[in-house]
């Protein structure tokens, strides 16, 4: 299947709090197509979905929300402190995003698209990229950037970051570090830079 692709995909990734939706909105701003993989499971686990159906055949209706989607938070401290459960949930849910990502990017038009992952590395044996871009802060402005965003407590902030790959792991195992803990021009120019390197 991936030799028979017209596009090529970038895998925009990052620990919480690491700037991935700001450097994808920049990159939209250059005419990119980005696709966030958060987005679509919204899509695919909202109320009636099939998806829903087999999320809920496995962890039970315990899972939905008041109004009848997926309770991501409620399903979030499940799969989080469970390994099996997790993987359980990526069984259901990574197939029919990659499907959908995937008939989109192929929609573009473009050579290259860009899709935004955040836990990449974590499943990377599930997905096919061709480039992997870093979005890169360090651990305490992620904290902070996090409990401001969400709301949520420094410790439930900290156990999802235990959860992933330290960042030292996943910068070896990039093409490309966008640091994003400076100003919104110095992101700009590293964007400009991986862009002109991958397009040379």
């Amino acid at each position: 299947m991936v030799s028979e692709r017209t596009y090529k995909i970038v895998g925009l990734t990052g620990g919480i709090g690491s700037g991935k939706s700001t450097v994808g909105r920049m990159l939209e701003s250059r005419g990119y197509t980005v696709l966030d993989t958060d987005v679509i499971a919204r899509e695919l686990t909202k109320a009636g979905s099939p998806i829903l159906e087999q999320i809920v055949a496995v962890f039970g209706n315990y899972m939905l929300g008041k109004d009848g989607s997926l309770d991501r938070t409620k399903m979030a401290s499940v799969v989080f402190s469970d390994p099996d459960k997790l993987r359980a949930l990526e069984c259901i849910l990574h197939p029919a995003i990659q499907d959908a990502y995937h008939r989109t990017a192929g929609e573009s038009g473009q050579d290259w698209v860009f899709i935004l992952i955040p836990l990449l590395f974590e499943i990377t044996k599930s997905v096919n990229v061709d480039r992997i871009w870093l979005c890169y802060a360090p651990k305490e402005l992620r904290l902070a950037r996090a409990m401001s965003r969400d709301g949520a407590s420094e410790e439930a902030i900290l156990a999802r970051m235990d959860n992933q790959m330290a960042d030292e792991l996943k910068i070896e195992m990039s093409h490309v570090v966008i640091r994003t803990d400076g100003k919104f021009e110095d992101v700009e120019k590293q964007i400009d830079e991986a862009l002109e390197g991958m397009m040379g």
